[in-house]
């Protein structure tokens, strides 16, 4: 159950979101509350934009066959700064996300954690288990041409064998967007024939992936990620369409479509 506040219990409660669910997930039952405030906006300068806003979870889990019930906890910590560029449409916007949760925490919980520190350009794993890149390593020493490099690059390079794990239990993000709006106007003035907005971007990571194995957990160091690019925006018959070509530090680069605005 989900319930969004009326503007006068948000300024008594300093909340604009509680939600009760109970599940049942691989013979794990889990009941959890989850609570979000914000986002607050405030303007420190005249040309700085800024808003933080917040989300806390916790919760009790109980495996078929286990002892009793394990409680949980989880939070994130989002803040986000938009700095134009005097009487420009260009932009700056600058998002770094806290988050964490504690030992006991469901997989599904942890992998909610993931989706929001992601970085662009990586094959997230999403199975919580190595992957075997044998078989992909011989078929890109197999390819040749023009249109199996052009795969390659769709699909991406050799460090796309580096497959961070979706589920994590602790990370620190940011993202960086330089976002520059552009129309093309017809001849007749009365309607543009093209517009959209480029942008450039860099994403970076630094995770802590999701355990429930005391021995794994203390071989289990944070890692770190990170890219850079270029991206493009558009609305098409109102649908949002979004196109990303980016390299991220272990050298895998690629090209990735999707639909969606911005990122944040």
């Amino acid at each position: 159950m989900r319930l969004r506040l009326p503007s006068s219990m948000k300024r008594k409660f300093k909340a604009n979101v509680v939600s009760a669910t109970f599940e049942r997930i691989n013979a794990q039952s889990i009941a959890s509350a989850s609570v979000g405030v914000g986002p607050y906006r405030f303007k420190p300068f005249r040309s700085l934009y800024s808003s933080i806003s917040a989300s806390m979870t916790s919760g009790v889990s109980n495996s078929d066959g286990s002892a009793g019930a394990l409680p949980y906890a989880a939070g994130a910590l989002t803040s986000h700064q938009s700095v134009p560029f005097k009487s420009s449409p260009v932009t700056l916007n600058v998002r770094h996300i806290a988050s964490g949760g504690t030992k006991n925490l469901p997989r599904h919980e942890a992998v909610s954690l993931g989706l929001s520190s992601k970085v662009r350009g990586y094959k997230y794993n999403y199975q919580g288990q190595k992957i075997d890149t044998s078989s992909i390593e011989e078929e890109e020493q197999q390819e040749h041409g023009t249109w199996q490099a052009l795969r390659k690059l769709c699909r991406g390079g050799k460090g796309a064998n580096v497959n961070p794990q979706i589920a994590i239990s602790k990370a620190l993000s940011g993202t960086v967007e330089l976002r520059v709006p552009f129309q093309a106007a017809s001849e007749r003035g009365s309607q543009p024939i093209l517009s959209g907005t480029f942008l450039l971007f860099g994403d970076w990571s630094l995770t802590q992936a999701h355990t429930q194995s005391i021995a794994t957990e203390k071989e289990n160091r944070p890692a770190r990620y990170s890219s850079a690019g270029v991206g493009l925006r558009k609305v098409v018959q109102g649908i949002p369409l979004k196109v990303d070509a980016c390299v991220t530090e272990h050298g895998s680069k690629g090209i990735f479509f999707g639909i969606g605005g911005h990122d944040f």
